[in-house]
């Protein structure tokens, strides 16, 4: 009823942020067609940046719901967050809150998976990645939503062949080496990539070897980093050359 008044849709996209923390009003909520009211609301306030970020929120908790994942989504929710993406793509507070919400949807949902990415989701999040490389909170985010959307999903890792999506991850590592829980989600997503025969070659011809036994060398006090170093390490070590390599960039001294 009052979807123009702008303070209004804020405080009820608060209220029921904090409402959705219940599991049972996670459901209660998209019966009374709670979740369509939202999207609607995001696209008819689509230039109210606080709108935008509340909505997000929202949106955020109810993905934790299987049912809600698939409501948000076949309510067109997946197009609306990545239209607010690309609209908003100088606000990192909003940006955060995008990856945040796609990174629920795409978890555990294979079709999310395939939807965020046939919307041209992976590549708004990889503009994202470079254009706010420095910003070590949103890339954490970032890494996550990318991990996400490719854990056991062959066709989101293979889209990373087709451009330069590796050297923009490894390059963001570089520039956040001082950050920890960078690093690790770093280490999460190569992990993932590495999977993958042709990725093992390009994460080490970018120089990801390299900066994953630095960080290793740079954070030797962060067991959880060192659990994700060893691991992706593990994984592109089943290259013949990229044994070579790790040793050689002192790799095994690292992990010892």
């Amino acid at each position: 009823k009052h979807m123009s008044h702008i303070d209004v849709q804020e405080e009820a996209c608060r209220a029921l942020y904090n409402l959705a923390f219940n599991d049972e009003n996670k459901s209660k909520i998209s019966r009374k067609g709670g979740i369509q009211v939202i999207i609607s609301t995001m696209k008819k306030n689509d230039s109210h940046a606080s709108v935008q970020k509340e909505s997000l929120k929202v949106l955020y908790n109810l993905a934790f719901d299987t049912e809600n994942k698939t409501t948000i989504s076949s309510g067109g929710g997946i197009q609306v967050i990545i239209r607010t993406m690309k609209k908003y793509i100088d606000n990192a507070d909003i940006l955060k809150e995008v990856c945040k919400a796609l990174r629920n949807l795409s978890n555990n949902n294979s079709e999310n998976k395939m939807k965020i990415s046939r919307e041209g989701g992976i590549q708004a999040i990889i503009d994202i990645m470079g254009k706010h490389i420095a910003n070590a909170n949103l890339q954490k985010e970032v890494y996550r939503v990318l991990r996400s959307l490719t854990s056991n999903n062959i066709e989101n890792t293979c889209i990373f062949s087709k451009k330069d999506y590796i050297g923009v991850i490894i390059c963001t590592m570089r520039i956040n080496s001082d950050h920890v829980d960078v690093q690790e989600e770093a280490c999460k997503t190569l992990r993932n990539l590495a999977t993958d025969d042709e990725h093992k070659l390009t994460i080490s011809s970018q120089g990801g070897i390299q900066m994953i036994i630095r960080s290793m060398t740079k954070h030797i006090n962060e067991a959880n980093l060192q659990n994700e170093a060893c691991k992706v390490l593990y994984s592109l070590s089943f290259n013949k050359e990229n044994k070579m390599i790790i040793s050689r960039e002192s790799g095994i001294e690292a992990i010892i």
